[in-house]
């Protein structure tokens, strides 16, 4: 028991939400003609999806935390969700104004729109923001798939299944409901995929 429990929280972390633009920056990279540019300029796009999706984030919310007197859970406050569709808004911009292509910086308004979603329904229905963030992977993944980039059919079999794994692990630590765990999913896909898609058309 206390082994499961261990790897579901291990399963957990390693699909952060908080994470999943790293992991869905370097497929776009590997995937695309991303992946013909120099080192330094690849550096420079994992650099700023690093810094400003994930460690300002990180630190902004480590600090708030620190100073707060409640003790409400952070999974249960708002503001992390908020924190984080600024930050996915500032990073789009800053992707797109150091030369990408908008349909490679707009999934990232999808996120900020998910994270929006979730803050306003966290206290009526916790969605599982693990479970939009990994569906908004393989939204990315499908989308790319429909642009002709050949994205292996290992990657994408894999993701979808470590998919069922985070939400079966969600399920298990009881910070979910099934249903939750599908909305999530959907809601991350739906929103990944047409913010995608539209940033193609324009």
């Amino acid at each position: 028991m206390v082994l499961l429990k261990g790897f579901a929280k291990i399963i957990s972390g390693v699909l952060s939400p908080l994470l999943m633009p790293i992991y869905i920056y370097l497929t776009i990279i590997v995937s695309t003609y991303l992946a013909l540019l120099p080192l330094n300029s690849l550096l420079l796009v994992i650099s700023i999806v690093s810094i400003f999706t994930v460690i300002i984030p990180f630190i902004t919310l480590a600090w708030k935390v620190a100073n707060e007197d409640d003790k409400i859970e952070l999974s249960k406050k708002t503001y992390p969700y908020y924190i984080s569709a600024t930050s996915y808004l500032f990073t789009a911009y800053m992707l797109y104004k150091i030369g990408l292509p908008l349909w490679m910086a707009s999934f990232l308004v999808g996120g900020a729109i998910t994270a929006i979603i979730l803050a306003l329904l966290r206290k009526s229905y916790n969605i599982s923001a693990h479970m939009a963030g990994i569906g908004a992977y393989v939204g990315v993944l499908y989308t790319l798939t429909g642009l002709k980039y050949v994205i292996p059919l290992e990657l994408l079999t894999i993701i979808i299944i470590f998919a069922g794994i985070l939400g079966s692990c969600r399920v298990y630590l009881k910070d979910h409901s099934p249903g939750e765990i599908i909305t999530g999913l959907i809601l991350g896909f739906i929103w990944s995929y047409s913010a995608f898609y539209i940033g193609i058309l324009i």
